[in-house]
């Protein structure tokens, strides 16, 4: 079942713990003897600690349909282990995702650590549309059960109508390993769909969008990297076409202010005035 983890950690304020050390405490906490460490998608995802007043928290995702292991009392970043002070968990199955929340036609996605895609073997840190949605929809199907699985058609209907309303950010320099710095986008971008979309349309932007603050977005979503927050959405509404006006029949045809009317011819046995001088 997809689930959002956050553990409030006993870490002292200012620990600069890089995307290698999120990465292994993560897979401590997740993978089990028969899991293959080196496997490119794996059913889990990380973001950075966040610093507050009672402690370090840390963000992390479930992506599998059978529940997460138990949170130990310590995690371990590195050399070092930390006790877990308190944590929470918040879950929806895969089909309630993509069946209760109402379709919407646009979502705005705060993205709060660096987002990059690896595409032909370069980075590319700009959030585009089709590589978002197809991105996403790959890793639903590679985790939900086959009777929630988006089809070929899902996806493609998806990516033909879908487009970037709204963009508000900036690129930044943040550091990957000790040694090297990964490119990526920080700040706030908006997905959405036209009115006149296939409907079907509507109801996978809804569930891709809220997997998306399960899963992430992007590369490397389990060293930290693509973390967001849906921050606004539009409900999609059918709205039927107000009915057109009709002129009712009994009212009579006014003439047409350009034509000039002519002169009725007289009754038979009148005479005409004469107006000639």
């Amino acid at each position: 079942m997809p689930a959002l983890i956050e553990v409030l950690l006993d870490i002292p304020p200012g620990l600069d713990i890089y995307p290698a050390r999120l990465h292994g405490a993560a897979c401590a906490l997740f993978e089990q003897p028969d899991t293959h460490h080196t496997a490119q998608t794996k059913p889990f995802t990380a973001s950075p600690l966040l610093t507050t007043a009672h402690g370090a928290r840390w963000k992390l995702g479930w992506l599998h349909e059978t529940p997460p292991p138990p949170i130990p009392t310590t995690i371990r970043f590195g050399d070092i282990t930390y006790p877990v002070l308190d944590h929470t968990l918040t879950h929806r199955t895969y089909a309630q995702l993509a069946t209760t929340a109402a379709p919407i036609k646009t979502a705005e996605f705060h993205i709060t650590s660096p987002m990059y895609f690896s595409r032909n073997g370069r980075d590319y840190p700009l959030p585009d549309p089709v590589l978002i949605i197809t991105k996403l929809a790959d890793r639903w199907n590679h985790h939900a059960p086959p009777h929630t699985q988006l089809t070929d058609t899902n996806t493609r209907n998806l990516n033909q109508h879908i487009y970037l309303a709204g963009l508000d950010g900036h690129t930044v320099q943040a550091r990957a390993t000790y040694t090297s710095q990964q490119t990526g986008f920080l700040g706030t971008f908006t997905l959405a769909l036209p009115n006149t979309a296939p409907t079907d349309t509507y109801h996978t932007l809804t569930a891709l969008t809220h997997y998306a603050e399960i899963t992430g977005i992007g590369a490397q979503t389990t060293r930290g990297y693509g973390t967001c927050h849906i921050t606004n959405t539009t409900i999609h509404t059918n709205n039927p076409p107000s009915p057109r006006k009709t002129r009712p029949t009994h009212q009579r045809k006014r003439p047409h202010p350009h034509k000039t009317q002519q002169p009725q011819p007289a009754h038979p046995g009148t005479s005409q005035p004469d107006t000639t001088r």
